[in-house]
């Protein structure tokens, strides 16, 4: 009883995540790594893509709707711009009760970025302390954290693509 009641208040938590912040820089190039395995049981390892790669870290869970919204805005910047260096790794917090319905929900959207769950909440516990969701983490090529963003808001979505479109060094257009 104590569990589901822990579960639906985690739950409800995560999906107040309406509001955004974007967070400071940071200028440690020492970023905690982590391997996870993503839904096909390959392994992602942040370190792989760091100081090579632009990394969006996204924080998000099943039951999350203003994750769900987020989720085509992810798909549509991998799209755009993985061949360019951006590398989206996004992170289910969904725990044993509803983990089992992160890759349908996937599969069912026909998500392409790498999905991996925190089982162990060792990612979440470096990048994303309070598990918040949505939560978004971007990295650049250098490996310092360029910034954090709390909730989802669609009106945000262009200037995440500039923010992104910077780190690739590509044109503001």
């Amino acid at each position: 009883m104590i569990r589901t009641l822990l579960s639906v208040a985690t739950a409800l938590i995560l999906t107040a995540g309406c509001g955004s912040s974007g967070g400071a820089s940071s200028t440690n190039n020492d970023l905690p790594d982590f391997t996870a395995y993503d839904l096909d049981g390959g392994d992602v390892t942040l370190s792989s893509h760091l100081n090579r790669e632009v990394v969006m870290l996204s924080f998000w869970a099943t039951y999350c709707e203003p994750c769900k919204a987020e989720m085509p805005v992810l798909q549509d910047l991998h799209a755009k711009y993985a061949a360019q260096g951006l590398k989206v790794i996004s992170i289910s917090l969904d725990g044993p009760e509803t983990q089992a319905l992160v890759s349908p929900y996937i599969k069912k959207h026909g998500y392409t970025f790498s999905v991996v769950v925190d089982e162990d909440n060792g990612i979440s516990q470096a990048y994303n302390p309070n598990a918040s969701a949505p939560y978004l983490v971007l990295i650049g090529r250098d490996g310092a954290i360029k910034k954090r963003i709390l909730g989802f808001q669609s009106s945000e979505v262009p200037q995440l693509e500039r923010d992104v479109r910077g780190l690739l060094g590509l044109d503001a257009s």
